[in-house]
């Protein structure tokens, strides 16, 4: 993926359509409920593991000098993943009715319009002793397909069994060497 690319027509539509009207919003919300809780250390460092090898998590929209050009997706050079990874525990008595609620105010709240679109929220001390997962993208970033290949990116290098045990599990092999930052040219917006 290059590090400059223009947004297609449809997630150029899909972004100017949520920009001027929020009830056009275009965000993909995804839920994962675990029965254990995940190893933060091990979720941050999944993501930016991820981040570094899928660049749209570090893109951001950028706007061209001219309203009717098309935006470009840049790697933000001020990524800062603490930004979009929080965890909260849930407040007594949340019932997952709560949970959904929250993943419908979520998907009509706008993103950080200088970020790349994307967040995530781990959910602590739900009913039954569960944990929750809370994702959301923009549309602009990633389609369904996409956004599976996203998750499938967080879920799975080399064969790790699946997300839950690869974020909690003792016995979780070794993870492969860090894949190094992208590269960066502040002055090249139009692309190569």
């Amino acid at each position: 993926m290059p590090a400059v690319e223009r947004l297609s027509g449809w997630d150029f539509a899909t972004w100017r359509s949520a920009s001027e009207d929020p009830a056009l919003r275009s965000t993909m919300i995804g839920l994962l409920i675990l029965e254990k809780s995940p190893d933060w250390e091990r979720l941050v460092e999944r993501y930016d593991r991820a981040s570094r090898t899928q660049l749209i998590l570090r893109k951001r929209v950028v706007e061209g000098p001219v309203a009717i050009a098309n935006p470009r997706l840049v790697i933000d050079p001020n990524f800062d993943l603490s930004f979009h990874m929080r965890r909260f525990t849930a407040a007594e008595g949340t019932t997952w009715a709560d949970v959904l609620d929250e993943c419908r105010r979520q998907s009509m709240t706008d993103f950080d319009r200088d970020r790349p679109l994307w967040e995530c929220w781990v959910i602590e001390g739900l009913a039954q002793d569960r944990w929750a997962v809370l994702i959301k993208v923009h549309h602009a970033l990633a389609d369904g397909i996409a956004a599976a290949h996203l998750l499938a990116g967080l879920c799975d290098d080399n064969n790790v069994e699946t997300f839950a045990s690869s974020i909690g599990a003792a016995t979780h092999k070794a993870a492969p060497p860090r894949p190094p930052l992208p590269s960066l040219n502040p002055l090249n917006w139009l692309g190569d």
